[in-house]
């Protein structure tokens, strides 16, 4: 199959093919066209899975009429020219605080964000990282709350890109949301491990883990 063909899976749990599936199938497939035109790609198939389809009794009568209609040529979609590709991005963003740390994963660590959402009772931290190869098994970012004797207090461990996609060089950021402490002298337990055992991707300089601050 060609990896730059980008298709799409849609599931209706109730579908009216009179009335509902036309619109259904060109939002659908519109959708799909802009957003391979977005990230590069061609678009490919729309399937959709209908768990109910069905027509209405009282529409059985419209629904005679135009499947006896002439059946014109199916339209075809032109996207205007000002939709383009997104284009990957050539000045990188930097963390506030940058903490570099070199992993034995297929990430390094490059540095973080901490913003603090008073209004919402919670802390946003961004995390940064660098693609040194591209993984073949599902990982995870790790990212706990801990309270100044070390008790972890909050987990918000988190792994927002699909791995197929990334690129030797690639920074991704990282978004973890987690509850404002009660107390001062929290810190952040960063670090990397694989989903499938959950091991920790050991540190150049030791350890498993490493501790930041806002």
């Amino acid at each position: 199959e060609n990896p730059r063909v980008l298709n799409l899976v849609m599931t209706i749990r109730s579908w009216d093919l009179f009335l509902g599936a036309p619109a259904n199938i060109a939002a659908t497939s519109i959708f799909l066209a802009i957003m391979a035109r977005l990230a590069g790609f061609e678009p490919g198939v729309v399937t959709i899975q209908a768990t109910n389809a069905h027509i209405y009794e009282d529409h059985f009568d419209q629904v005679r009429e135009l499947l006896a209609r002439e059946h014109l040529d199916a339209p075809k979609l032109i996207l205007s020219d000002n939709i383009k590709r997104i284009e990957r991005l050539e000045a990188a963003p930097s963390p506030a605080s940058p903490y570099p740390v070199q992993t034995a994963g297929p990430l390094d660590f490059l540095g973080y964000d901490v913003t603090p959402r008073p209004e919402s009772s919670e802390i946003v931290l961004r995390t940064y990282w660098q693609v040194k190869e591209r993984p073949d098994r599902p990982l995870s970012l790790m990212a706990h709350l801990v309270a100044a004797d070390g008790t972890t207090v909050q987990v918000g461990d988190g792994m927002g890109f699909p791995i197929d996609q990334w690129q030797t060089g690639d920074m991704l950021i990282q978004q973890h949301r987690l509850p404002a402490p009660e107390s001062e002298g929290y810190a952040f337990r960063l670090g990397g491990y694989w989903l499938d055992t959950m091991e920790r991707w050991p540190i150049v300089n030791g350890g498993d883990y490493w501790e930041v601050r806002p």
